[in-house]
């Protein structure tokens, strides 16, 4: 007799703690792929290593992703949906909403953020 499965995959207690182990599918594919990584690296407005892009994602991917779906809100100065203050986490979380084609919004106090990633996030 067959047994129906449900895995709540926005939940802390299926979310892995390396970044291999992540998953987030959108009509069956994959979104967190080398691929998002290196482009995410080679298109960056800032200056930012390869790793420390993984590190801030998967940092930033376990404590927003259950709001990714929401059309959320960012910040840099007040509580919201998605609250970063760094440019390397607001570039990040940005980058893969927009290779998930995900909606979302941003309230930037663009005085807090580098012109560089300013122009990428406005223009």
């Amino acid at each position: 007799m067959p047994v129906p499965v449900i895995v709540l995959t926005e939940s802390p207690c299926f979310l892995s703690e390396s970044i291999k182990g992540l998953n987030y599918f959108i009509n069956n594919v994959q979104m967190i792929t080398e691929s998002f990584f290196e482009d995410s690296y080679w298109n960056a407005p800032i200056n930012v290593e390869k790793e420390q892009i993984e590190e801030r994602f998967e940092y930033l991917f376990v404590k927003y992703c259950s709001v990714l779906e929401i059309k959320p809100i960012i910040f840099n100065y007040l509580l919201a949906d998605i609250i970063v203050f760094k440019d390397i986490d607001l570039y990040i979380i940005v980058s893969f909403l927009k290779h998930c084609n995900l909606e979302y919004q941003l309230d930037i106090d663009k005085t807090k953020i580098s012109l560089a990633l300013s122009t990428y996030l406005f223009s």
